[in-house]
């Protein structure tokens, strides 16, 4: 299975889960991107940051795929919105539990 890269936005305590459950659905993480960029450069669970939301919303995202991993709904919609004004596309991430059927994990991270 050919690996496909994606970017996590959001840097929290929830962050690892995501990174978790994206590598096991066949994504390698990219990178990170946080709100504001105080942080960009630091590396953070592994990963570097890459920039602020208003850095990536300042390049070409076409193409790329993200995962939103801040807990805030509204501050979510936001910038999903906004990515896919930019042509991010978000489907279901799925994992499949022994005892359960297929079921969506999150609505935003694209594959």
């Amino acid at each position: 299975m050919e690996k496909r890269e994606i970017y996590l936005l959001g840097i929290g305590h929830g962050t690892p889960i995501f990174m978790e459950l994206a590598e096991a659905c066949g994504y390698t993480i990219a990178g990170l991107y946080h709100y504001n960029d105080e942080r960009t450069g630091e590396i953070d669970y592994g990963y570097k940051i890459l920039g602020s939301f208003e850095d990536l919303f300042r390049s070409d995202i076409k193409g790329k795929l993200f995962c939103l991993t801040m807990g805030d709904m509204n501050t979510k919609t936001l910038v999903s919105k906004r990515l896919m004004a930019m042509g991010g596309v978000f489907r279901p991430l799925y994992i499949q539990q022994p005892s359960f059927p297929l079921m969506p994990i999150y609505q935003t991270v694209v594959s």
